[in-house]
């Protein structure tokens, strides 16, 4: 559509052709109606652009909160991760902590089941028994028909006979073992007092029941233990049935035996009750069981109280606990005894208790009886089982042979 030049000419003529109207309102109305819509159209414009500031600060805190918020989210990823693994080694410490723990408890519940189950079967006598450590000073039996000389010692303050004995070799005889005596008994290592015997040699009489020593010209005993002397012989023959000793000194009708004066024979008799105590010098030195002579109207159960008392001797002890409580029955025609030991008692499986028993077995022998019956708190002490009665040793403190 063209665009016409309209002149002033024009518009005034075009406007004279309009239609008259005639507006009877008032000026005053007019001007209230006029400034309202004015006021009206206003507020409209105001009102439709209202929203842009609120949603420019919007924008720009969104777009600050953008710029701002992943450092902080990193940083706090890291601490999480940090604190996740702290967390995590600690957790992990005191798990181990825990499972150190858990098992250092473990450990130690079966160190004290294991102390207690060793304790109880050492109560009960169910260790074992054949031990290095276990020592037996009696011997029980030959062995495969294998014979045994008796023989002793003094202990160191030559109060006291201490028997020992050795197995017979193949090869020697019991003379021979006699007549060797000297180079066999070890007073050093052993920590004891040997007799003088010395260029004292023994000849067995078959037939004579008696045995020949003899002497060297200058033979002298010691007054301190004449009596032990002849307590020895008759430990060594006793056995074999000797019961009487000749004595030949080079040189001499008769020979010079101290306080039994001018003899060319002594009779022999066994060696009468004797209670059995433990001798030994030092822990390295071996343990030996000693005879202590007892009275000859003593009883077996007042020599076994008398072996719950010390001694006035340096290097013995009792074999008997003091706290130990028993009774004794004994069976003279059978030549039996019994001993029973309170269940209040405390015995062990142990060399300690070993010794006791075969001091006991030891003393009975001495006073006459063959077999002994224990009823103890233990099944089992050492070799020894106490289900049935034992036989008492045929002799004590058996030592190594040695050429």
């Amino acid at each position: 559509m063209d665009r016409k030049e309209y002149k002033e000419e024009n518009i005034e003529s075009l406007l004279s052709q309009l239609p008259v109207v005639n507006d009877d309102m008032d000026r005053n109305d007019l001007y209230q109606k006029v400034s309202a819509r004015l006021s009206t159209n206003k507020s409209f414009a105001w009102t439709k652009f209202k929203w842009i500031i609120p949603t420019f600060a919007a924008l720009t805190v969104l777009f600050l909160l953008v710029l701002l918020i992943p450092p902080f989210v990193n940083q706090s990823n890291e601490y999480s991760k940090e604190a996740d693994m702290q967390t995590g080694e600690a957790s992990s410490a005191n798990s181990d902590t825990g499972s150190t723990a858990s098992n250092s408890t473990l450990e130690e519940e079966a160190t004290i089941e294991k102390a207690d189950q060793t304790e109880e079967s050492e109560r009960i006598g169910l260790t074992s028994d054949e031990k290095p450590d276990f020592v037996s000073h009696v011997l029980n039996q030959t062995i495969d028909g294998m014979s045994f000389i008796q023989s002793g010692v003094l202990d160191t303050n030559a109060q006291y006979l201490i028997p020992i004995s050795f197995r017979v070799p193949s090869g020697y005889t019991r003379m021979e073992l006699y007549n060797r005596l000297p180079q066999m008994i070890q007073e050093e290592e052993w920590g004891v007092y040997a007799f003088p015997l010395n260029r004292v040699s023994f000849t067995l009489n078959k037939g004579e029941e008696q045995v020949t020593m003899r002497i060297p010209e200058k033979y002298s005993l010691n007054e301190g233990y004449q009596k032990l002397y002849v307590d020895l012989l008759s430990y060594m023959f006793t056995p074999l049935k000797v019961s009487k000793v000749k004595i030949e000194q080079t040189g001499n009708e008769t020979a010079n035996f101290g306080m039994y004066g001018n003899v060319n024979e002594i009779e022999l008799e066994p060696l009468g009750k004797q209670s059995y105590f433990v001798y030994q010098v030092s822990e390295n030195k071996p343990q030996f069981l000693v005879a202590v002579p007892q009275d000859k109207e003593s009883t077996l159960e007042e020599a076994l109280q008398f072996m719950q008392v010390p001694v006035d001797t340096p290097n013995i002890s009792p074999s008997i606990q003091k706290e130990m409580l028993f009774t004794v029955e004994t069976y003279d025609q059978m030549k039996r005894a019994k001993i029973t030991v309170s269940n209040q008692t405390k015995l062990r499986n142990n060399q300690t208790s070993l010794n006791m028993i075969e001091s006991i077995m030891m003393t009975a022998k001495s006073y006459g009886y063959e077999t002994v019956t224990f009823d103890l708190p233990i099944q089992k002490i050492g070799p020894y089982e106490f289900t049935e009665e034992l036989p008492v040793p045929v002799a004590a403190n058996p030592m190594p042979f040695t050429e």
